[in-house]
């Protein structure tokens, strides 16, 4: 243990010297702090505007920030904020406060001082850099965490009071809860593609039962289909019975597409394929049982992201849209009374037109029409080259939108990773912990430790100070273990603390 030095155990001379520089007027120093002699700078400070509110630079790893001082003083107990831990990083030079720290992170550090306490991670970024820069800098790191279960709050499934309900619900709607929940989930997926293929192949003519060659398919499709639908309607059904909020359950929209994509079988048998009446309704419900194969999003986290974004994106789709039917009516409009001078043009009206002009906007190029006149011509290419520019503007927006929700879902697949390893670490802490406490008693034993009469252990300071070297030894060991090594070697350390363990136990018995 080093000796604190106070003022009451000082020399004569060393007191003499404190009281020389802590009382000298001019002293840098002064009541042991640092002054300014407004004589030695009389150049007024051009980080101080006119509101005699001070700004900082603060240089992380080349990239300037600035702020106010002010912001800084709002958290006097942080790195930033205390006026003896910054002066440590201050370039007397440049004036500038230099961190060799994560430059991305520390938007969310300055945030926190400009926003009154709001912490949060920036995105993009790892939760766990994030928290050692957040360490670093000294804040408090209760406002991160209670940042990370407010949104887990948000983000979390409201679950059933009902225990029986809250299995059904989390076995359904939560596929990696249970090697239980998988089965089902693997079972959804099957079903709806083999609905879908049935769907497919029952227009094939040999395969179709409403024409004579496929009339023996009638029965085998209708077997697959009720089996499909019973299972639809009983995964549906055990949803909404389970599910905490009904309205809830209702109105969304993954639910409404598994509602729909019921219907069209019971409509069926309940109007009947014989009835000619009924022709038209059929076929129209036929078509509706390929909404099924929207069911595969609650399954697919990459359908999740193509149809966040598209949602994110609506707005430029819509104008997109809205260019596109601007430019199809101009450009038609222009191909027919460019044409209108051919009597073999395909172009027989505006209304005609509009085929050709989407093809052409959009690059396609069918050739069943096209323009044969110099100006008909002339106008295809202006329609080729508009399409082009007026496709390529909204893009860069919606490519925004689909990283975006990429670097979302990379960021929770990653923060499952890190916490599955953190539940795998913590189960093989115990032994670790264990073996480092008997480390630490192996190391009072062999520092000369005494019993007394009661036969309660005596230490002496030394061996105390042995002790304590022992175990921080250890513990830097353990620390560096957690974070760099592999399962192999895990399990060859967790033996080789049974060995020192066994070693101990044997010390203590002689």
């Amino acid at each position: 243990m080093l000796p604190v030095l106070t003022q009451s155990n000082r020399t004569t001379s060393e007191q003499s010297l404190y009281n020389t520089k802590t009382n000298n007027k001019s002293s840098p120093f002064r009541n042991g702090e640092p002054v300014c002699n407004p004589v030695s700078s009389p150049v007024k400070n051009p980080n101080i505007d006119d509101n005699n509110n001070k700004k900082v630079i603060i240089n992380v790893s080349g990239k300037k920030f600035e702020t106010y001082l002010t912001t800084l003083m709002k958290f006097p107990d942080s790195l930033l904020g205390d006026p003896k831990k910054r002066n440590l990083f201050l370039n007397k030079q440049t004036g500038e406060y230099f961190f060799d720290r994560h430059r991305k992170a520390f938007n969310g550090i300055l945030y926190y001082y400009q926003s009154n306490g709001v912490l949060e991670c920036p995105f993009g970024l790892s939760e766990s850099i994030f928290i050692q820069e957040v360490l670093f800098f000294e804040i408090d790191n209760t406002a991160l965490l209670e940042n990370s279960s407010q949104e887990e709050n948000e983000n979390s499934h409201e679950l059933p009071s009902n225990p029986y309900l809250c299995k059904i619900w989390v076995l359904f709607e939560q596929p990696s809860s249970s090697i239980y929940a998988k089965i089902v989930a693997i079972i959804s997926v099957l079903v709806i593609l083999i609905s879908i293929v049935v769907f497919c192949l029952e227009t094939i003519p040999s395969l179709n039962p409403d024409k004579p060659e496929g009339s023996h398919m009638r029965v085998t499709w209708f077997i697959i289909n009720t089996i499909c639908n019973s299972w639809f309607t009983l995964e549906y059904l055990l949803r909404l019975i389970a599910s905490p909020n009904k309205l809830q359950f209702v109105k969304s929209t993954l639910n409404i597409v598994d509602l729909v994509s019921i219907i069209p079988y019971y409509v069926t048998a309940t109007v009947g394929e014989n009835d000619s009446g009924s022709i038209a309704v059929l076929r129209v419900v036929r078509v509706i049982r390929v909404i099924r194969i929207f069911k595969l999003t609650r399954h697919s986290r990459g359908l999740h992201i193509l149809a966040n974004t598209i949602s994110a994106s609506l707005h430029e789709l819509c104008m997109l849209v809205l260019f596109l039917a601007i430019g199809v009516v101009l450009f038609s409009s222009a191909a027919y009374y460019a044409e209108s001078a051919n009597s073999q043009t395909g172009f027989k009206s505006i209304p005609h037109g509009f085929w050709w002009a989407v093809v052409t906007m959009t690059t396609v190029g069918y050739g069943d029409l096209f323009p044969s006149t110099y100006f008909g011509k002339m106008v295809g290419a202006l329609c080729a080259i508009s399409g082009v520019l007026v496709i390529a503007l909204p893009v860069p927006v919606i490519v925004s939108n689909f990283e975006y929700y990429y670097k979302e879902e990379q960021n929770r697949r990653q923060r499952e990773h890190e916490l599955q390893k953190k539940e795998l670490l913590d189960g093989q802490l115990n032994p670790i912990r264990d073996s480092i406490r008997m480390m630490t008693e192996a190391s009072i034993i062999l520092a000369g430790g005494t019993d007394n009469e009661e036969g309660d252990r005596q230490t002496p300071d030394n061996n105390i100070n042995a002790m304590l070297k022992t175990q921080n030894k250890y513990q830097n060991q353990f620390t560096f273990l957690i974070k760099s090594t592999q399962d192999d070697e895990m399990a060859d350390y967790v033996n080789l603390c049974h060995v020192v363990k066994m070693t101990i136990k044997t010390k203590n018995t002689s």
